[in-house]
């Protein structure tokens, strides 16, 4: 009964925290063993999808924290990559008034839906 107890909490913490999984081997001598893996650095519980405009006018919707770079790509969009390591700034898209670079950008946390512009 403690054991299964114990499972449910780990189970719960692990959802609610930064640990992405939790594996629960049984043993030949009955004795159940926790692992935890995968530690993320950001909870689910602050990641959201959000939907970007790109200047092609198409819409996606992607959580944030993720590669614009590859929200881009979801879109059809393709900017004009240079180094691909955000130092040419060749790749630069207006948000809000300032420049990203989306080769290395990450989609912001933000509610409302995000317009990107070409500069």
């Amino acid at each position: 009964m403690m054991v299964t107890i114990v499972t449910v909490l780990i189970a719960l913490l692990c959802y609610i925290s930064c640990i992405d999984g939790l594996s629960i081997s049984r043993y030949s001598n009955g004795i159940m063993k926790h692992h935890l893996h995968s530690f993320k650095y950001k909870t689910r519980l602050h990641m959201a999808d959000v939907e970007i405009t790109f200047p092609n006018k198409k819409k996606v919707k992607v959580s944030t924290g993720s590669a614009l770079k590859d929200a881009a790509k979801k879109a059809g969009f393709s900017p004009n990559y240079g180094c691909e390591e955000g130092k040419c700034g060749s790749c630069e898209l207006k948000f809000s008034g300032k420049k990203i670079r989306p080769c290395t950008a990450k989609v912001p946390n933000v509610t409302t839906p995000i317009v990107l512009e070409n500069p």
